[in-house]
């Protein structure tokens, strides 16, 4: 039964610990959304586009280049994509991000 015990114990552990380092994650998506929307009012007081294809290209290439290997590198493009394409999503909003 101890053997058992450690186990639950340790995965409880383990799963209080994704927990965390999810809600950590939350918070720098929202960190991030709130320097999209900083950078979407600079680009409307210059009349700049807000979608800028090189720079995406730009960012995937250096995650992919700081990548230590634990998620291919297909991987992190697909989630960065899916944070790109929600931060221009974001821009694009006509009411201002707030949800």
């Amino acid at each position: 039964m101890d053997i058992v015990r450690e186990y639950l114990d340790r995965l409880t552990e383990l799963r209080q610990e994704i927990d965390q380092i999810d809600q950590q994650i939350l918070y720098f998506l929202n960190r991030r959304a709130e320097t999209v929307l900083a950078i979407r009012a600079l680009k409307a007081g210059q009349d700049m586009p807000l979608f800028a294809p090189w720079r995406e290209e730009e960012i995937l290439g250096r995650l992919k280049s700081l990548n230590p290997g634990l998620f291919y590198d297909q991987a992190i493009e697909e989630i960065f994509r899916v944070i790109l394409k929600e931060s221009l999503a974001l821009m694009q909003r006509e009411d201002g991000g707030v949800a």
